[in-house]
């Protein structure tokens, strides 16, 4: 633990946040922050959300089309509601009590939504528009502004594009724009060509999160949630600084046994020199198991990590 003895936690499979709110109602009520929200970076402004609801609706989208007993994708989306509200960022220059949320990989913003419902302010990255049409369509207190949606991709360099690949037609979710992806069978080409990838970095630099002013309550980002195809490395790199600056106190990710030794290593080597460490760990259900023996080396933690994400595999869960 650092920073004052605040437990950094670092959870496996994270597929439900099932105790989120004891964490969340915990910081709510010991934090305030301070949101300074501004549209000087071109590639972080907020996606407004207006015509892709007003153009589409549920039935629409094709992945439904897979929905069976055993894989039911329609349970899994959040239904359009007839709101016109967009999506906008609120600009606030007064201390408000609420931790922050990131979201990178937001999906359908199943976990996006239970945040809000604990009063936690959202910032959720997805590229995935049918995921977007369904999901972020849904909020809670929209004209409270707590969730703030970017159509974009989460990486360690800010403001370059890429390609994006669509590995699994069965899996809504499943885009990558990792170039391995692109050598598998059933990989697609994603139509629009290119699309923007930015850094953790730049948001909180922009929203000047990481400054400490004399007499100001430091910002809390409550939790950092990491759940994307493969570039989970890429993500980290590009926020070696926030991660360094102690302000996020939960890291929730999802760890396959598919990724190359090295890109586990050089993982738990950036999270163990920021100063975190192994929690829990747990199913698709969430974390539930208490890791007891510490890891200080990122070899040993990557082969610990790779034998549960083995065993996960055996049992059937993913």
């Amino acid at each position: 633990s650092v920073n004052g003895g605040i437990k950094h936690i670092l959870s496996i499979e994270a597929k439900s946040f099932l105790q989120m709110g004891k964490v969340v109602d915990h910081l709510h009520s010991c934090v305030e922050t301070i949101l300074v929200v501004t549209a000087s970076d071109p590639y972080l402004v907020v996606t407004d959300c207006l015509e892709l609801l007003d153009s589409h609706r549920m039935l629409d989208i094709p992945q439904l089309k897979y929905s069976t007993d055993e894989l039911p994708y329609h349970n899994a989306y959040l239904r359009l509601t007839n709101t016109k509200i967009p999506f906008y960022a609120s600009t606030n220059y007064e201390k408000v009590d609420l931790p922050i949320m990131l979201d990178v990989g937001g999906n359908v913003g199943w976990f996006s939504f239970l945040s809000v419902a604990h009063g936690v302010e959202v910032y959720v990255f997805e590229l995935c528009k049918s995921s977007v049409l369904n999901g972020w369509s849904l909020s809670s207190n929209p004209e409270d502004n707590q969730v703030h949606p970017c159509l974009k991709g989460v990486g360690d360099i800010h403001g370059i594009q890429e390609d994006m690949f669509r590995i699994n037609l069965r899996n809504p979710g499943s885009f990558s724009f990792l170039e391995e992806a692109a050598q598998q069978s059933k990989a697609q080409t994603m139509e629009g060509g290119k699309l923007q990838l930015v850094t953790l970095n730049a948001l909180v630099g922009g929203q000047n999160w990481l400054a400490n002013d004399e007499g100001s309550t430091a910002t809390v980002i409550a939790i950092l949630k990491v759940d994307v195809e493969g570039l989970k490395l890429k993500v980290l790199l590009g926020a070696k600084k926030l991660l360094r600056s102690h302000k996020v106190r939960y890291i929730f990710m999802e760890w396959k046994k598919t990724l190359v030794s090295q890109d586990w290593d050089d993982m738990c080597s950036i999270l163990l020199d920021s100063g975190y460490e192994l929690y829990k760990t747990g199913m698709w259900m969430g974390p539930s198991d208490v890791v007891m023996a510490k890891y200080a080396d990122e070899t040993e933690l990557a082969e610990y990590m790779g034998d549960l994400s083995a065993k996960s595999k055996v049992l059937g869960h993913q």
